[in-house]
């Protein structure tokens, strides 16, 4: 089993989220000798996910062989009108967050000492909802852009026609260029809600399809009345 785990964390491969049937597999046989299990599964990998978003599969009823057959397909995930609030770890390693955080909790609120405190709390939600859509919005055109500009500083650089200024300059790039990458991957990685990290690179890619398998897996298409029939969305 660890070698076939191992397997789907090399190839980037990720479980389709599932209904219908929880076990896939029965020996044909009853009483003491019966056995089910899962051992059919359906995986995509990111090119997958990205090219049929909310794809899930069904495991439906045995019918001629010991397996139940799986079907898949694609389906469209709305998107709530009401967003809850997330706090994203990104926002730490911004050097204005704790700005943005100071300035809002420091406007005065009169009222009972519960009341402030909630009040604070809800304004500041809609402050950082705000100055998070200002600052990261697109992020993956962010990094794009700073790192073409990186990329011209260092083809100056290297033709050697630069002064002290300019490398101070390129060096900066360097370590904005940086920090991008890696509130990029702090989004998706948070978003995705997964730990693994292949040799610490940046699998931003890999992460934002993890994501929306989740988004997948947590919509209802379907549900099983008192009567015991399927409804479906």
């Amino acid at each position: 089993m660890n070698d076939f785990r191992d397997f789907m964390n090399n190839n980037q491969l990720m479980e389709v989220p599932n209904s219908g049937f929880q076990l896939t597999w029965w020996n044909k046989q009853v009483g003491d000798f019966k056995i089910l299990g899962k051992l059919d599964r359906m995986l995509c990998n990111m090119n997958w996910n990205s090219t049929f978003p909310g794809w899930k599969y069904k495991v439906v009823s045995r019918i001629c062989s010991d397996h139940s057959p799986l079907m898949g397909g694609s389906i469209s995930i709305p998107r709530p009108n009401n967003m809850p609030f997330k706090f994203f770890n990104m926002w730490c390693s911004h050097p204005k967050f704790k700005d943005v955080v100071m300035e809002s909790w420091q406007e005065p609120i009169s009222g009972h000492s519960l009341y402030i405190l909630t009040q604070k709390l809800k304004r500041l939600k809609a402050v950082l909802k705000k100055w998070n859509k200002e600052t990261f919005v697109n992020i993956r055109f962010k990094v794009e852009e700073e790192t073409k500009r990186l990329d011209l500083m260092h083809e100056q650089f290297e033709s050697g026609a630069v002064t002290e200024d300019f490398v101070m300059n390129m060096v900066d790039q360097e370590n904005q260029v940086e920090l991008l990458l890696q509130q990029e991957q702090d989004f998706w990685k948070q978003k995705s809600r997964t730990k693994w990290d292949k040799d610490n690179d940046r699998n931003t890619k890999f992460f934002h399809a993890m994501a929306n398998r989740n988004k997948s897996k947590s919509l209802i298409t379907e549900m099983r009345n008192e009567e015991g029939v399927t409804l479906h969305t």
